[in-house]
């Protein structure tokens, strides 16, 4: 796959958020056109977890403006208060959910799913075991997920502070 000039991109809802990295917002229909109006080749999409949209609009957009989306970006879960690591079994299996959503999504375009802060910062004081346990609990019904959606996860280190 070449290598593709992309910028990330969210729906507007995302500047009241306090998001560590300043975005391309707007809306479905603009984004993938104002990205290649700019010299990208596409968008690094960052959709609201818990509303993620409807690929058939994400892909007429796309095709519109002849851009790519080859990344979804799950960065938005950690300014949302979800994390797929967390004391909180409620906040679990929202995370989870939204996690999933993102891979339904990205997997109508074979694109990836960055794992990165949507790990969140751990359990305080929970031993090595334990932490181990729920991640690979969780990382594994993830990756079954995403094999049947045809996404991928694409993991990146991100500081949880």
């Amino acid at each position: 796959m070449p290598v593709a000039l992309c910028l990330f991109a969210s729906t507007p809802d995302i500047t009241n958020l306090g998001f560590i990295v300043r975005v391309l917002t707007g809306s479905i229909d603009d984004l993938p056109a104002r990205a290649v109006e700019w010299g990208y080749d596409g968008i690094e999409f960052m959709p609201d977890p818990e509303n993620v949209p409807e690929p058939a609009a994400m892909e007429r957009a796309l095709q519109a403006a002849g851009a790519v989306m080859p990344v979804v970006n799950s960065g938005r879960m950690g300014v949302q208060q979800l994390a797929l690591l967390h004391a909180d079994a409620g906040v679990r299996g929202r995370s989870m959910a939204a996690f999933k959503r993102m891979l339904d999504f990205a997997g109508a375009f074979r694109a990836r799913v960055g794992l990165g802060i949507a790990r969140g910062k751990g359990i305080p004081g929970a031993g090595r075991e334990q932490m181990d346990a729920m991640a690979g609990e969780v990382f594994r019904e993830l990756a079954e997920h995403a094999e049947r959606t045809g996404a991928i996860i694409m993991l990146e280190p991100a500081d949880p502070a």
